[in-house]
């Protein structure tokens, strides 16, 4: 209602034809009143020039003055039907009534354009306020992104979800160099309407080229690390594919990390967007607080990395070293055994033969358990079938192996994720679900490698009794980092079934290093 008020108020045809309009209804008005008036002919055309003025503004409101004149003179004033004027006082009256008349309309005018002036500041405020609001809530859910995701690849998945929906983007990529000895950028993620066959095609025609650092808008967002927000597109000759698939504009920002680029954002949107200061601090902001996130998360992974060498070569040491030692020891003492056969001191001797061979089995024990995963690709097979045999013999509780073809991983670090699933997995099964029976299985298809751990015991509890502990963000953790899905659900009937699927092609996958 408010839009239509405002069109025909901007008509000229409908201001006008208003101010005719109550000037002849005050004419007629005063025709019936004229018994009861004496003097003050022009008394009621001066409402209808308030009026005028007020809705029409100042042209309006100078036609309904002439016009009230016009017709106080014509219709009421002697002689009638006739403009001449004989009455000092009518000419009085009428000089009255034209000066308050036009002094009404300049105030009047005045106050409109003051109250419009007001109201379209106004609008601009609460735009801004809007915007400032979106502004704070999207960096306010990307800082808070950083509890909630445990990798690079997830955080950015985020956050091209969160400037879509909030910031009304319809086709974002993300460009990454694809290896570390490559200074070519590639767009590794994107987010669209996967219902739309140009966007579709769009992604398809992205995916298919790279950028150089410097040629582009990419690229050259790339080499400066500033922001660019081009308002038409089609004045950039390499978005041609891009506009013919409906978009109009396009804004670029990079994700920084101690001031260099690590990954560039290239947003674009089937609206035209103004270029303006305030969106480029706010992609900027965006760009800014991922990079802290990007940050973190390195540092984690570079810090479990360490670890993780650590412990292999603490764990290959043991094995080179003192494991040695222990194998030359124990010779050497079933040799000082065999030597004291027949005296009083071959207890002694193969009690300490004995308990070297109990230390060398425990060595190699926790050297397993560090590294139980052997560097062949069917390492992983063997492990978990060892896993199944140890859960059955320390607990008591049958836990089987299912393998029904031969699953090959190459990887040794994916490999290595999925054992400690698989051991974390049934490791809880057996402390909060007292199963009867547990069954591992591993299994690959065309598409992905899928791991299984099933208990038959008490199963998950109510919504909101469940609480997340540490071994279960570990296992998403481990999960996230080699870009797999983990479910868990309630079995077959009962217990719980976690299940682990990593595709074998990671179409989109952000590069876990960027030089």
């Amino acid at each position: 209602m408010k839009t239509v008020w405002r069109e025909l108020s901007q008509n000229p045809f409908y201001r006008y034809g208003v101010a005719v309009v109550l000037v002849a209804a005050s004419t007629g008005l005063m025709f019936v009143l004229r018994p009861y008036l004496e003097r003050g002919a022009v008394a009621l055309p001066l409402a209808a020039v308030v009026a005028s003025a007020f809705y029409g503004g100042l042209g309006p409101g100078l036609s309904a003055t002439v016009l009230g004149v016009l017709a106080s003179d014509y219709f009421f004033m002697v002689p009638r039907y006739s403009l001449r004027l004989h009455s000092a006082d009518d000419i009085a009256e009428i000089a009255v009534f034209s000066a308050v008349a036009v002094l009404i309309n300049v105030l009047s005018t005045a106050s409109s354009r003051a109250k419009q002036v007001l109201q379209d500041v106004n609008e601009r405020l609460e735009l801004r306020v809007k915007e400032r609001t979106a502004w704070l809530t999207l960096v306010y859910d990307i800082t808070g992104a950083a509890n909630d995701t445990v990798t690079v690849d997830q955080a950015y998945r985020f956050v091209l979800k969160r400037v879509s929906e909030e910031m009304a983007w319809s086709f974002l990529l993300l460009y990454a160099p694809g290896k570390p000895s490559s200074q070519d950028l590639h767009p590794v993620l994107s987010q669209f309407d996967e219902k739309e066959d140009q966007l579709r095609r769009l992604r398809d025609h992205f995916d298919l080229g790279s950028v150089r650092p410097g040629e582009g808008p990419v690229g050259r967002v790339w080499a400066s690390g500033d922001v660019k927000v081009i308002g038409d597109i089609r004045s950039e000759p390499s978005y041609a594919p891009a506009a013919a698939a409906g978009m109009s504009s396009a804004v670029i920002f990079p994700v920084l990390v101690d001031r260099s680029p690590v990954a560039v954002f290239e947003c674009f949107s089937k609206k035209p967007v103004e270029p303006g200061q305030h969106l480029v601090d706010l992609v900027r902001a965006v760009g800014l607080d991922l990079g802290l996130i990007v940050h973190r998360k390195r540092l984690q992974e570079d810090y479990a990395e360490a670890i993780w060498k650590q412990q292999k070569e603490t764990a290959q040491e043991f094995h080179d070293d003192i494991g040695q030692r222990l194998t030359g020891l124990g010779l050497l003492g079933r040799s000082l055994a065999e030597k004291l056969r027949s005296t009083p001191h071959v207890t002694v001797a193969s009690r300490l033969s004995q308990g070297i061979d109990e230390a060398l089995q425990r060595m190699r024990e926790l050297v397993r358990g560090v590294f139980p995963v052997d560097l062949d690709s069917a390492g992983l097979m063997a492990a978990i079938s060892e896993l199944a045999a140890t859960v059955s013999a320390d607990s008591g509780i049958p836990c089987r192996f299912e393998c029904p073809r031969e699953v090959l991983i190459e990887d040794n670090r994916v490999a290595m994720h999925l054992y400690r699933i698989a051991q974390e997995a049934a490791a809880n099964a057996l402390r909060h679900a007292r199963p009867g029976h547990v069954r591992i299985a591993l299994e690959e298809t065309s598409a992905e490698v899928r791991l299984e751990v099933w208990d038959d015991g008490r199963g998950l509890p109510e919504p909101a009794d469940r609480k997340e502990g540490s071994g279960l963000r570990i296992m998403r953790y481990r999960a996230a980092a080699i870009a797999a899905r983990l479910i868990i659900t309630t079995g077959e009937g009962r217990g719980t079934l976690v299940q682990c699927h990593v595709p074998k092609v990671q179409r989109a996958s952000v590069p876990e290093r960027v030089s």
